[in-house]
C-alpha cells in the first residue's frame, strides 16, 4: 500500500538542521499513517505546536452543524470576554498609577511641610 503524505511547508522551512528535520518528520508521518483517527489525546511524542493543530482541526472537522456553531459562538464569547478583561486590566493599571503618583504627591507634601 503507498500512502502519499503532504507535508506542511512550515515544518519543512522552521527546521534548519537536517537531523531536527529527519526527526519531525517522522514523527509526521507516524502520526497521519497510524494512528490520527484513534488519538483521543496527543501522544507525548507529538507534543507540538504543529500536531496541536492537525488536532484541532480534526476535532473541529469531526463537529456535527450544531456542534461546529456552538463551537463558534463560544469562540464569539471568549474574545468579547478577553477584551473587556484586557480593558478591565488596562483601565485598572491606569488607575493604579493615578493613586500612586497621588500618594507620592501626599508624602511629598506632608515632607515639605516639616
Amino acid at each position: 500500500m503507498i500512502f502519499f503524505v503532504k507535508v506542511p511547508t512550515a515544518i519543512a522551512l522552521s527546521l534548519k538542521c537536517k537531523k531536527q528535520r529527519s526527526i519531525s518528520l517522522r514523527k509526521w508521518f507516524y502520526f497521519f499513517l497510524k494512528y490520527l483517527q484513534s488519538f483521543d489525546d496527543i501522544p507525548q511524542i507529538l507534543n507540538e505546536p504543529v500536531f496541536d493543530k492537525v488536532f484541532k482541526t480534526r476535532a473541529l472537522s469531526a463537529m456535527n452543524p450544531k456542534e461546529r456553531e456552538e463551537y463558534e459562538q463560544s469562540k464569539l464569547v471568549y474574545s468579547e470576554l478577553k477584551a473587556v478583561m484586557d480593558t478591565s486590566k488596562e483601565e485598572g493599571r491606569e488607575e493604579g498609577i493615578e493613586i500612586g503618583e497621588m500618594g507620592k504627591a501626599r508624602k511629598i507634601a506632608k515632607e515639605m511641610k516639616r
